[in-house]
């Protein structure tokens, strides 16, 4: 049911793991094994990578 609601939008990730009672990365596999892709899109993208930039300024290594 957690993949159901998570393939079809009405949950995310973590929300969609936690109903299923198990870990974020543990739904990962899970969603792996099904061949059910990920809900990923350019924005979050977008904003992962502004992320990472910041941490790696902050760190001095970019």
């Amino acid at each position: 049911m957690a993949a159901t609601f998570y393939v079809d939008g009405s949950l995310s990730l973590g929300k969609a793991a936690r109903l299923a009672n198990v870990s974020k990365q543990d739904f990962l596999d899970f969603l792996a094994d099904h061949n059910i892709p990920l809900n990923y899109d350019v924005d979050e993208l977008e904003e992962d990578l502004s992320i990472v930039k910041e941490i790696l300024q902050n760190e001095g290594g970019f």
